[in-house]
């Protein structure tokens, strides 16, 4: 009731065949390889997977029962990602199902798997979604597809007439760090990568490679926030925002419309609104401060710097050192010798008092 409230659809997700280790530490029998397992307590693909049988399909359904009760939104999310088929060429169990069914590859099978489960699915009147990798045991034209190993998955499902939610690593995976220095001491701990803010808004859900009517199968984007790395509310506060400002837009204002330097000044009116409600932004450093916007005049490299935050100061260093309230604060552009090898840093410092990670460049 919460959340319809609030126009918001909650998906559940039962992860299967694969991510399934703490079902097989539980209940072993429905392992392929006999033997005791325990559940990870670290994030990875595991070759172990639960055997597609009688006992496996009756554990998920008395499960999914349950969920479907729970949860009044269409969609149950089946995953259906990284799922090593290992321990399924092994199995005599799923080598006789492939010989009753005619398959000549492993991978049908989790198609198979997943088309039953998708029956079951549909006789609680739910809808099923999973990854991308669905795709590659072959499903029902029912079946909606989140496409996050670039788009080349929801391209071909759009293609079959599937539905499809578009959620690129390259775009919408904010758990990517914000720095263009990978795992830069200046940010919390997080997994990598590098997704900046113009990125995600530069992103177009609706692939130009698709007629429009395949585009009509494209029912938006999703951002992803995994939490390997996340140890607190704050610290998913400060990766989501930001950010989240710019996916809003990706997800309902049409591309045509979309200029990221219309977007800036519209996302810096936020920041008061970000502050009031003690949200744990992550404070955009000071634009200006790279090599593209470098103009040489004589000697001297010349950078026009400026800030995102409406009211907030910026401070700079020459020397290396971390910039904060009291190092020189800038007021004109700022020119640097060429002559020498200088490290420039600069930070935002908020109104209320919060700092940047800093910008950095070498000139030299």
């Amino acid at each position: 009731a919460y959340a319809k409230k609030r126009y918001i659809t909650v998906v559940p997700e039962i992860e299967m065949p694969g991510h399934s280790v703490a079902i097989l530490a539980a209940y072993p029998e429905l392992a392929c390889k006999p033997g005791s397992y325990e559940t990870w307590t670290m994030w990875g693909v595991n070759e172990d997977i639960v055997c597609p049988t009688e006992p496996t399909f009756q554990f998920f359904e008395n499960v999914l029962a349950e969920v479907c009760a729970l949860f009044p939104g269409q969609y149950v999310h089946i995953g259906g990602d990284e799922s090593p088929k290992t321990r399924w060429k092994e199995s005599a169990a799923v080598q006789a199902i492939m010989k009753q069914e005619g398959f000549d590859d492993v991978e049908k099978v989790q198609g198979w798997f997943n088309r039953r489960i998708e029956k079951f699915l549909q006789s609680k009147g739910k809808k099923l979604i999973g990854w991308d990798e669905i795709l590659e045991g072959g499903i029902s034209t029912s079946a909606t597809v989140m496409s996050w190993r670039g788009e080349k998955g929801g391209i071909e499902a759009a293609r079959r007439g599937n539905d499809v939610v578009m959620t690129p690593t390259t775009n919408l995976y904010i758990d990517y760090g914000q720095n263009p220095r990978p795992h830069s001491p200046d940010e919390p701990l997080m997994i990598g990568g590098y997704l900046p803010l113009d990125v995600i808004y530069n992103y177009n859900p609706l692939s130009k490679e698709l007629t429009p009517e395949q585009q009509k199968h494209i029912l938006g984007p999703q951002a992803n926030m995994w939490t390997e790395y996340i140890t607190t509310p704050e610290k998913v506060e400060y990766m989501l925002f930001p950010r989240l400002l710019a996916v809003s837009e990706v997800g309902w204002m049409p591309a045509a419309n979309k200029q990221y330097a219309d977007f800036l000044p519209r996302m810096g009116q936020q920041f008061a609104r970000l502050d009031a409600k003690k949200i744990n932004y992550r404070v955009p450093e000071p634009l200006g401060l790279d090599s593209a916007s470098l103009v040489k005049q004589g000697n001297k490299a010349v950078f026009t710097l400026r800030s995102l935050v409406p009211g907030a100061q910026i401070h700079y260093t020459l020397d290396g050192k971390l910039p904060d309230e009291t190092t020189e604060r800038y007021t004109k552009p700022l020119a640097v010798p060429l002559s020498s090898q200088l490290t420039v840093r600069a930070v935002t410092v908020t109104p209320n008092g919060r700092k940047s990670p800093p910008a950095q460049l070498l000139v030299k």
